[in-house]
């Protein structure tokens, strides 16, 4: 075979199914030819390929004055909207597909980033016969292959719960006209924390000083007993003084839980599972804790004070009040009172947490964060997302010829080396226009983020090629990646 001897640059434009725009630039590698072949390496640039609903944001919501911030992570300036400064307490949240849900007493509130900064909200919801300032939770959910909000509010003399299909074509993205209302049994009511377990489909609540954790199983409807909480009668005694026990009256502040459907309601203010790592933050009266998750479900664990347990004693951050997981190493905690301080935590060393806590102080906020309890997105369900990379206007692709390797490297959210969990991804490569479409299959070996993986889809071996399909299907629980996007690779032969 006679050798090549010219070099022919191809620059790629690809045209992708997601939402958004997609920022592209294009590169051209020239690969050590093989079999005295010539091999040209396409890359794709960066194309949004996004596994999670939220971006490297934190969304705040304040009293007095009454407030909703939303904070980069990435160092964008802050933004800010208004709420009507009505009702006592504080301001339930939940993040979701459609932006940052907000519950006071009877009523639902929405925001997302575009929503014009300054905007005073309205209420997208009302309850009809709602307990005057009455605390009112909220989530959101899939159910009957749709996804929902859910509001816990308090009548007179019972709870009630009302769920609301989303709907993307409605200007708040709620049909209301859809409601569904069921009436839950007194005296029990709805409260300060709450709690979402996707995998059971469950939202639990307390109210602060009373003996009950209430909840419901949103996909019946109906009433659910806290007996039906994987870690129901699991104590573990080496945590001392913050020992969770579900078969007494929770102490906690705001209940949370982890991403397994853990309920933690122990002596803390609030909670916040770390998933990366899988250790549980808390906060209690003015010092912050972590411990291994196992802590909470395990009754034989060793978690007194050591590699399983630390406690941070630390002037700087004050008295913490919400805290939100990351779920990818970080998480934000925020101090009540008026200024409100965000600040993202990390392990110094999560192979022995005796190393401490890193602490950086990321915002200072007017207004007092009085918020729970999942501001950032840890509990809700995972996403489904695919990207459609059309080869056929390729400038130089010549799909006669066969692709010798396809590969991808994918980029975390929070940025550095992430793995890849939660969800299975799956790929395929397709002809020309009218020719049969081939199954998925699994990509498997996926290296952790900034590595470059190998698809080996039999599909993706031949001539022909036109179009190359990727899709994450989310596993039944997480934690889940949060992918940012990725960037594709394709080789052929010049």
């Amino acid at each position: 075979m006679r050798a090549h001897t010219g070099y022919r640059l191809v620059f790629l434009a690809l045209v992708t199914s997601l939402l958004g725009a997609c920022q592209q630039t294009y590169t051209t590698r020239l690969v050590k030819p093989t079999r005295q072949a010539l091999q040209v390496e396409l890359s794709s640039g960066t194309l949004e390929f996004r596994t999670t609903f939220t971006g490297n944001l934190v969304w705040i919501v304040t009293r007095s004055p009454f407030h909703v911030y939303l904070v980069s992570l990435d160092g964008a300036p802050t933004k800010t909207w208004n709420l009507p400064s009505t009702g006592s307490g504080g301001t339930r949240t939940y993040f979701s597909e459609i932006g940052l849900l907000m519950a006071r007493p009877g009523e639902l509130f929405r925001i997302s980033e575009d929503v014009p900064e300054g905007t005073t909200l309205a209420p997208i919801w009302k309850a009809t016969g709602a307990l005057a300032d009455a605390r009112t939770c909220v989530t959101s959910f899939r159910h009957s292959n749709k996804t929902w909000v859910g509001i816990a509010w308090n009548k007179a003399d019972r709870r009630a719960f009302t769920r609301i299909p989303i709907d993307l074509s409605k200007p708040e993205k709620i049909d209301v006209s859809r409601a569904e209302t069921k009436d839950l049994p007194a005296p029990a009511l709805w409260g300060y924390g709450c709690y979402t377990d996707q995998t059971r489909g469950y939202l639990w609540s307390n109210y602060y000083g009373k003996t009950y954790i209430a909840g419901v199983n949103f996909r019946t409807m109906e009433d659910a007993a806290i007996t039906a909480a994987p870690n129901y009668g699991i104590t573990n005694t080496s945590l001392g003084a913050y020992s969770n026990d579900l078969k007494i009256a929770p102490a906690a502040y705001a209940i949370s839980g982890d991403a397994k459907g853990n309920v933690l309601a122990g002596s803390a203010y609030t909670y916040a599972h770390e998933a990366k790592n899988d250790v549980i933050f808390w906060s209690k009266a003015g010092n912050l804790l972590a411990a291994r998750a196992e802590c909470f479900t395990s009754p034989s664990m060793d978690c007194s004070a050591g590699s399983a347990r630390v406690q941070v004693n630390s002037t700087a951050l004050g008295s913490i009040g919400p805290m939100g997981s990351l779920q990818d190493g970080r998480v934000i905690a925020i101090t009540r009172g008026n200024p409100a301080k965000v600040f993202l935590l990390s392990l110094a060393n999560p192979a022995d947490l005796s190393a401490g806590v890193d602490i950086e102080l990321i915002a200072t906020l007017e207004g007092d964060a009085y918020m729970y309890n999942d501001f950032t997105g840890s509990t809700l369900y995972a996403r489904d997302t695919s990207l459609s990379v059309d080869l056929s206007t390729l400038a130089g692709y010549d799909s006669s010829r066969p692709v010798t390797s396809l590969s991808f490297s994918w980029k975390a959210l929070g940025g550095g080396a992430e793995p890849w969990q939660g969800f299975t991804l799956q790929a395929r490569c397709l002809g020309a226009e009218g020719s049969p479409a081939p199954a998925f299959e699994n990509v498997t070996g996926i290296q952790s983020s900034q590595s470059q993986t190998q698809i080996t889809a039999a599909s993706c071996r031949s001539s022909g090629i036109t179009r190359v399909e990727l899709k994450a299907v989310p596993n039944a629980t997480g934690p889940y990646t949060r992918a940012a996007n990725l960037e594709l690779f394709v080789r052929q032969e010049s």
